[in-house]
């Protein structure tokens, strides 16, 4: 499969969206329930934010997938979309360590690099694709499968653990 042919990836491109839409629907659900309680802890307001921003973010790369365009419009795309999301989820880390709202300092290593991981595969990625060097579209894999991921853990954390 050619790693630079947007068309080939139309099948991946439809699986990640409504995945992507159906969890990002579910997290609403949960947000709604718990909003109360995520309000009033420190920390949970910004962790929300991350969960939601990662899963829109994968929705929306995806979805640009699927708009007929050229590839350099999509790598151009991916590039911005990336770039949002590593910059946001950045700030939303330098903002939870400098407000200690870590309880210990393995749970900041665990967050800060959870939030890096799932967010530098997609800008590789548009890079990669952008240069026709180094993976190209391979890098979506990554790069949509560990924001999802990613987000999970956090809708986790905000739907079940937020109440024990």
């Amino acid at each position: 499969m050619d790693s630079y042919t947007i068309a080939n990836w139309k099948d991946f491109f439809i699986a990640v969206s409504g995945g992507a839409a159906a969890f990002a629907g579910l997290l609403f659900v949960g947000l709604s329930i718990n909003l109360a309680r995520i309000i009033a802890m420190p920390g949970m307001p910004g962790r929300a934010a991350e969960a939601l921003f990662l899963l829109v973010s994968v929705l929306v790369s995806a979805l640009m997938g699927l708009v007929p365009q050229t590839s350099a419009a999509l790598g151009y795309e991916l590039l911005c979309i990336g770039s949002a999301v590593w910059i946001v989820t950045t700030y939303l880390s330098i903002h939870a360590v400098r407000r200690h709202l870590y309880d210990t300092a393995l749970h900041i290593i665990q967050r800060v690099v959870s939030a890096q991981i799932a967010t530098l595969p997609l800008l590789i990625g548009a890079a990669s694709f952008l240069l026709h060097r180094g993976g190209g579209l391979y890098w979506l894999v990554p790069g949509q499968i560990l924001p999802l991921l990613v987000g999970m853990m956090d809708a986790w954390v905000l739907l079940v653990e937020i109440m024990r």
